[in-house]
């Protein structure tokens, strides 16, 4: 999985405009490449980086606006009511066993 990720990394937020910012952040990470620590763990040749479908400090809101206009904000959201009876905030990457557990508690 390390090699997929470093091939599809994206920048969003207002100070990934910062001129010069994606450069840096390539360069530092190759530069941690070489290190010790990590050139015998991670198996990567390089990062690439893609450009956002908007400007950088707009993307995150895209990305929340589309989410939020589908039928996944349903099944992996919890209502404030919800929430008031049982405060624990149920794990969404299985969101039918974090729903039991909810009304269990």
């Amino acid at each position: 999985m390390r090699v997929p990720l470093a091939n599809n990394l994206v920048l969003i937020g207002g100070s990934c405009m910062a001129p010069g910012m994606m450069a840096r952040l390539k360069s530092e990470l190759l530069a941690l490449l070489n290190t010790d620590l990590y050139k015998d763990r991670l198996f990567v040749q390089t990062f690439k980086f893609h450009k956002t479908p908007s400007e950088p400090n707009y993307t995150a809101w895209l990305g929340g606006s589309v989410y939020g206009t589908t039928d996944v904000v349903l099944t992996k959201s919890i209502t404030r009511d919800a929430y008031i009876k049982n405060p624990i905030i149920p794990d969404f990457t299985n969101y039918e066993e974090g729903r039991q557990q909810a009304h269990r508690g």
